[in-house]
């Protein structure tokens, strides 16, 4: 008798755990779907890392007279390239490693003349793009 209540007790044990598991697995596919997407958000921060690397780079140029060069790039916020050409430049660099966005692509630097562009390609991880796909640009984001 006993043996027969412990056997009816586990088989309701495994079925509460089949159906708890069914239903994790049921609401593992419809929270993602029904959740708005943070598109925006990740957007909204790398508009705000473009500026904070727009800071830097304004740091860099009080400190050393010029901006990096457009094929120097943001490698030299990193690791001073040419102790001769930045004798100024810090003894702990300006990071650590190089910033990248939300989506994980470096961003791109472009010096003209006396100023620079700092860009992302966001989540397409190509020029151009709509939508969430569109290109972030600094200055142009602080104005959006």
């Amino acid at each position: 008798m006993v043996v027969y209540f412990l056997k009816r007790k586990s088989m309701q044990l495994l079925k509460i755990i089949i159906l708890l598991f069914l239903f994790l697995l049921l609401l593992a596919f419809i929270v993602p779907a029904t959740c708005p997407d943070n598109g925006d958000v990740r957007r909204s921060l790398t508009c705000t890392l473009l500026k904070d690397v727009s800071s830097t780079l304004e740091l860099f140029k009080e400190e050393n007279g010029v901006y990096p060069s457009t094929q120097e790039g943001l490698k030299v916020l990193v690791a001073n390239p040419d102790i001769k050409e930045y004798p100024n430049y810090p003894a702990k660099p300006y990071y650590k490693k190089m910033p990248i966005d939300p989506w994980r692509n470096e961003i791109i630097y472009l010096q003209k003349g006396d100023g620079f562009t700092l860009l992302s390609y966001a989540s397409d991880r190509k020029v151009g793009g709509e939508g969430w796909d569109k290109d972030i640009l600094y200055p142009i984001c602080e104005k959006e």
